[in-house]
């Protein structure tokens, strides 16, 4: 706006392509073969793309940096100027991630699945704890996640949220980092299951060492903030304390 009513000396404005950021493993080394193969992505750097794009147009940065972190010019990767417009880029993209990670990764990845129980319902604050430590420890790819139905017993079925994750994480070593996440001392916030190949992975099976599930969790826990960073170290304390704050005002008299 201040470009135009300071009447410079320009014809005219044109928009640039709408960007999407794509994350892929730091092995990843077909990225330029995939991209242009399914989508008609043309290589090109991100000034090009952006210089030569149109309003219509998608640019498809490609990096192996975390996307919860701030980015510079240096840590994109690879850039593809894709002559469809955003949405129709973005809505494939969601459909072919796991068909485009299969091709992309190294050898020796596993696919599991995460799936939460709360049955004082508060999944959404339990959804964003899962995910939080999932994304800072870099624990693997989320390819699809939504509601499903368990069944803990025969004629018994409960509703539960999955989340499918693509990892190079050995899955109990998953599953222990997990286990922190469903106490914080002897409260309680959800049950947190591993599954590979459909087969549930017991907490017996990483609790070796330890005489309880409490003292499982417990030094899971420990283990877990150990790891994290400290802005996601603030923000799970933040969730888990309104968390309790709701359970013990619902006790109150």
């Amino acid at each position: 706006k201040e470009l135009l009513n300071a009447k410079g000396p320009f014809d005219r404005a044109n928009l640039g392509p709408q960007i999407i950021l794509l994350r892929v493993p730091k092995e990843a080394e077909k990225t330029s073969e995939i991209i242009p193969q399914r989508y008609g992505g043309v290589e090109t750097s991100f000034a090009r793309g952006i210089n030569e794009g149109e309003e219509r147009d998608t640019l498809l940065l490609v990096t192996d940096k975390k996307l919860s972190e701030p980015l510079s010019i240096r840590d994109i990767k690879e850039a593809f100027l894709i002559r469809k417009n955003f949405i129709d880029v973005y809505r494939t993209l969601r459909t072919d991630l796991p068909i485009i990670l299969f091709k992309l990764l190294p050898e020796g990845w596993k696919e599991i699945t995460i799936r939460i129980y709360d049955t004082e319902k508060r999944y959404e604050e339990n959804i964003e704890r899962v995910l939080l430590v999932l994304e800072d420890l870099d624990l693997g790819y989320v390819v699809s996640e939504g509601w499903d139905w368990d069944y803990p017993r025969p004629f018994m079925r409960i509703k539960v949220y999955k989340i499918k994750l693509i990892t190079w994480e050995d899955p109990p070593r998953i599953k222990f980092l997990l286990k922190g996440l469903e106490y914080r001392g002897y409260q309680r916030f959800a049950d947190i299951d591993v599954f590979v190949e459909k087969k549930k992975i017991p907490w017996v099976e990483v609790a070796k060492d330890y005489s309880s599930k409490f003292e499982l969790a417990k030094a899971a826990r420990e283990e877990l903030e150990s790891l994290l960073s400290e802005n996601t170290k603030k923000k799970l304390h933040e969730i888990e304390d309104k968390l309790l704050s709701e359970a013990n005002s619902q006790k109150k008299p």
